[in-house]
């Protein structure tokens, strides 16, 4: 028989600090580490305790980063003839060690002065973030795109953030609170729980002529259905519900589309992506995935109440085998063992069969509304962790419960959607407090609060367990976040954005009322370990942030479409036109044809639909496709675009239509440098116009292009422009070569071609000779890309 003596064993190391990443980039130093273990007989009623100490010092290298300005851009719309202004907030997040100033500015690239920014300058403190107000006013604007720029200068480094302002006509505009949805079915078993989003009208009137349909691809029977709450007609917002069906269908992927019409909304129809998969088994499943309770107080007598309702969770099996599962109080933090008099649940057990969906009651318990609070929920930290074991699954769902006053005490500063205090480690979950707030002890019960002024945001993700995430590369993920100040006050306007550590793009979020905020991701980047990274700031300047971790699986089957594109095929302008020759970029769009007749097929192994109309297709690619859009398709409005590559589905992609966005064919298909751009000499033939071949005053340029907008007589998308009757466009055009104006000799569709313009003007008189004189095209308001021409 062995048996250990009990003795004490120390290692001590010594490390050298390589650097690390955000403010940490290049940084260096040292530390040491004493690990110290104290054994005793390794029976089972026996542990192995360790014990760290020490300490160090770390450098912050005088180049690292920390200072960020979010979102990377901008998009405000106001209906024609308005005089409302409309605005959106900038966030500078300085997460280095030391304040930083900035100053602002704003710049437009029409003659009417329309955007300004608000503070001209200003000061962020380490570990802050300051807020500035980008406010466009389209009194006076005509229906158009505007294109301007805040110019935002930190410490020394300029952040140019690009701002789109549309003006629309008086119609309505729809806008859906998430653009997809995604389902894990088992085979042969029952529906998953169902899905609710919303979808608004922020335009002029109501949902009067709203129509939901579904459609999915493949030849499986319809498995996917929605449905809008009675009464939404008068209503300028209302939920709508998804479900799904696996029936019979075998394991797979399944893609399919909720699309939602109104005839008097330019932007209609609005799509919602929605993947079904099918496996031999499915986890239950939770909604919400956290809870948030809401205590209402009284700031002159402390009074607590009445008492809010019950929380309710949606636990659902979608599985083949019933199963058991316990609800506990989660055990690590220890603290969180007994949450407190305050915190009631139910049931603490249960069984649940296939298909079978049962509540988790959540409750604050009676005695925590007398005169006073006595329950500390003016305190910190109010909240607690159960944990949901599924046995026979090995599955575990922490379920997270935060309580907030409203109107109440005068709660300390704390950081939103914190990170664990010291010596609070749960994993995955969110903390109200920090290092600065931990330990505060709650108001006495014989206390009056003060009235309370609030300094923070704080909030929380419902959308998800807080344990983290898990995703995949093109999988809509949710993101729903429920969203207050430190008083309990909703925050229901302001800039809400995610963004992402994987080298996503960020996420600008909606505002659904009632402190409700929502959006959808779909990861672009594969990792192993994703954060994303949520942020708020109110119309006030209050700031909050929050983050949650998780892995991105890879994927090789759906289609992904690049953020930001879609643009123009010949400058790579993001904003299409009627009639534009464009260029899709992403990953998984399938295809590798190109089309060999036209008028060009609608299908190359690939489909594209914009608006709800299918595209012609010149070229389709692994990660390229050329199309022309529509003449007919909505101007100054944001429109979807979605690619089907098989059965597999894309997640809708905005584009911003204008009525024009001219863009110069370049030599070099770069979209700047010498054009595409032929001359030709009186009574000679035209040849392409370079450094050997130059122009000279009165002769002709012929100027190849696209994004000029609808024509007359009219062509159909995708067809060649008949050589018999010249097309020509609607919208005049007008151009400078070298600064001066040049006469416009014709401006139409170029004939025999498909989605080609031509634009031929005289070479004015006084241009200084040299190989790269600037030549510029306007139309409805839009500028082209300067291209270069050669003058002699």
């Amino acid at each position: 028989m062995f048996t250990e003596t009990p003795s004490t064993t120390i290692i001590t190391t010594s490390a050298t600090i390589l650097g690390g990443t955000g403010i940490f980039t290049n940084a260096t130093g040292s530390f040491q580490l004493t690990q110290t273990s104290n054994r005793v007989d390794p029976s089972p009623t026996n542990t192995l305790t360790y014990t760290l100490t020490g300490s160090g010092t770390i450098v912050e290298s005088p180049d690292a980063g920390g200072v960020t300005v979010l979102p990377s851009s901008v998009q405000l719309q106001a209906p024609q003839a308005s005089s409302a202004a409309v605005s959106s907030s900038l966030i500078v997040n300085n997460q280095g060690l030391t304040a930083v100033s900035f100053t602002a500015s704003a710049a437009v690239t029409s003659k009417s002065d329309w955007l300004s920014v608000s503070p001209a300058s200003g000061s962020v403190p380490a570990g802050s973030s300051g807020s500035i107000q980008v406010t466009a006013n389209p009194s006076g604007l005509a229906l158009g795109v505007y294109n301007g720029q805040v110019n935002v200068d930190v410490s020394g480094g300029l952040v140019v953030v690009p701002v789109l302002l549309i003006v629309g006509d008086n119609g309505a505009n729809l806008q859906l609170s998430g653009t997809g949805a995604s389902f894990v079915a088992a085979f042969g078993g029952s529906a998953p729980a169902a899905q609710t989003l919303q979808v608004q009208n922020t335009g002029a009137g109501d949902l009067t002529g709203l129509t939901a349909t579904t459609t999915v691809t493949g030849s499986e029977p319809n498995w996917l259905h929605a449905s809008i709450a009675a009464g939404f007609a008068s209503q300028t917002s209302t939920p709508f519900t998804i479900t799904v069906d696996p029936g019979s269908l075998p394991a797979g992927m399944y893609y399919g589309q909720v699309n939602f019409t109104m005839p008097k909304a330019a932007n209609s129809p609005q799509s919602v992506s929605v993947q079904m998969q099918v496996n031999a088994g499915a986890p239950p499943t939770f909604q919400p995935g956290a809870v948030i309770v809401v205590v209402p107080s009284d700031s002159n007598t402390g009074a607590i109440g009445p008492a809010p309702p019950p929380s309710q969770v949606m636990i659902t099996n979608p599985g083949l085998s019933t199963v058991n599962f316990t609800v506990t109080p989660h055990s690590d933090p220890p603290n969180l063992a007994a949450p407190g008099p305050w915190f009631e649940f139910g049931p603490t057990s249960g069984v649940l069969a296939p298909g079978e969906q049962t509540n988790l009651q959540i409750t604050i318990s009676s005695s925590c509304f007398t005169t006073a609070d006595t329950c500390g929920f003016g305190g910190l930290p109010s909240y607690a962790v159960v944990s949901v074991n599924f046995p026979e699954l090995d599955f575990t769902y922490y379920l997270w419960t935060n309580v907030t006053l409203t109107g109440g005490s005068s709660a300390p500063p704390i950081p939103a959607w914190g990170t664990p205090p010291p010596g609070v480690a749960c994993p995955g979950c969110h903390y109200r407090g920090s290092s600065s707030s931990a330990g505060l002890p709650p108001l006495s019960p014989s206390s009056t609060p003060a009235a309370c002024t609030p300094s923070v945001l704080d909030g929380m993700i419902t959308s998800q367990s807080l344990s983290g995430f898990q995703t995949t590369v093109g999988q809509p993920t949710p993101l729903q976040l429920t969203i207050f100040d430190n008083c309990g006050n909703n925050l229901n306007s302001g800039t809400v954005f995610a963004s992402f550590s994987n080298g996503d793009p960020a996420v600008p979020l909606n505002p659904l009322g009632a402190g409700q905020w929502s959006a959808t991701w779909v990861p672009s980047n594969a990792s192993a370990s994703a954060t994303i990274t949520l942020q708020g700031v109110s119309e006030s300047g209050l700031f909050g942030s929050g983050s949650l971790s998780g892995p991105v699986a890879a994927s090789t089957s759906t289609p992904i479409i690049n953020a930001g594109g879609i643009v123009n095929a010949a400058s790579g302008a993001s904003v299409i036109a009627p009639g534009d020759f464009i260029s899709i970029y992403g990953l998984n769009l399938g295809g590798g044809q190109t089309a060999t007749t036209t008028p060009f097929p609608t299908s190359l192994a690939t489909q594209v639909f914009l608006g709800g109309q299918s595209l012609p297709l010149y070229f389709t690619s692994g990660k390229q496709i050329d199309a022309i859009v529509p003449y007919d398709i909505a101007a100054n409005s944001t429109q979807q675009l979605i690619i089907q590559s098989g059965n597999a589905l894309s997640q809708p992609q905005n584009v911003t239509v204008a009525t024009a966005q001219p863009g110069v064919f370049t030599q070099n298909q770069s979209g700047s440098g010498p054009g595409a751009i032929l001359g030709q000499k009186p009574g000679g033939v035209p040849k392409l116009n370079t450094a050997a071949n130059p122009a000279s005053a009165g002769d002709a340029l012929l100027i190849y292009c696209t994004g000029l907008g609808t024509v007359t007589p009219p062509v159909a998308a995708g067809s060649a422009a008949p050589t018999s009757q010249l097309s020509n466009t609607d919208n005049a055009v007008t151009a400078t070569v070298g600064g001066q104006n040049a006469q416009v000799l014709f401006q139409g569709l170029a004939p025999g071609f498909v989605g080609l313009y031509q634009v031929n003007v005289t070479v004015p008189s006084g241009i200084a000779a040299a190989d790269d004189v600037p030549v510029i095209l306007t139309v409805a308001g839009a500028a082209s890309a300067p291209v270069t021409v050669a003058i002699q």
